[in-house]
C-alpha cells in the first residue's frame, strides 16, 4: 500500500487557501458598475427630440452607479407645462408616477424596467435649485439657448434596486 505525500497536500492546501484569498481580493478590489438598460434608454428618448445628454455616475462601498441625463424637448407644453407633457408621453408607454412635485419635477417607474427610476425637472426646479447639479444646469440651459422652446425637461434615468 502506498503512503500519500504529505509534501503534495501541502502543496494543494498552499494553493486552495491563495486561489480563495486571491478571490476575496478581487471581490474587494473588483469595482461593481450598475448602469440603466439602454432599451430603457431608449424609450424615454422616444417622448421627443434629445438636444442634450451626458452621464452621471455616483461611487459607494466599490460600487460605481452611473446614470443617464437626457435634456428632451417634448414640443409646445401643455396645460400642465413641460414637466405634465413629458409625464403624459412617459404615462403613455407604460411609466407610472411615483412623486409628484409638479409642476418643477416628477419621479416615475416603469412596469417593463422595475430596477430603473426616472427623475423629470422642468425649467424651475433648476431656477430655484441654482448649483444643485452644474452640469445638468449647464446641459439645460444650453439646450433652451438652441432651441429658444419652452418644451423642453431634463430626464434622468438611474438603477433603483439593491
Amino acid at each position: 500500500m502506498r503512503v500519500p505525500n504529505i509534501r503534495h497536500g501541502r502543496k494543494f492546501a498552499v494553493l486552495l487557501c491563495t486561489s480563495f484569498l486571491l478571490a476575496a481580493c478581487f471581490e474587494a478590489v473588483a469595482p461593481v458598475v450598475r448602469r440603466v438598460d439602454p432599451y430603457a434608454v431608449e424609450d424615454i428618448r422616444e417622448i421627443g427630440k434629445v438636444v442634450g445628454e451626458t452621464t452621471d455616475w455616483a461611487l459607494w462601498d466599490s460600487t460605481t452607479e452611473i446614470s443617464n441625463v437626457l435634456v428632451i424637448d417634448v414640443g409646445r407644453p401643455g396645460p400642465k407645462g413641460a414637466v405634465g407633457t413629458a409625464r403624459r408621453l412617459l404615462q403613455e408607454r407604460g411609466w407610472t408616477h411615483v412623486i409628484d412635485r409638479h409642476p418643477t419635477i416628477e419621479s416615475m417607474t416603469s412596469t417593463r424596467w422595475p430596477d430603473i427610476g426616472l427623475s423629470i425637472e422642468g425649467i424651475e426646479y433648476h431656477a430655484s435649485h441654482p448649483g444643485l447639479n452644474p452640469d445638468a444646469e449647464k446641459l439645460l440651459k444650453d439646450a433652451i439657448a438652441q432651441t429658444g422652446s419652452t418644451g423642453v425637461v431634463l430626464l434622468e434615468a438611474q438603477r433603483i434596486d439593491l
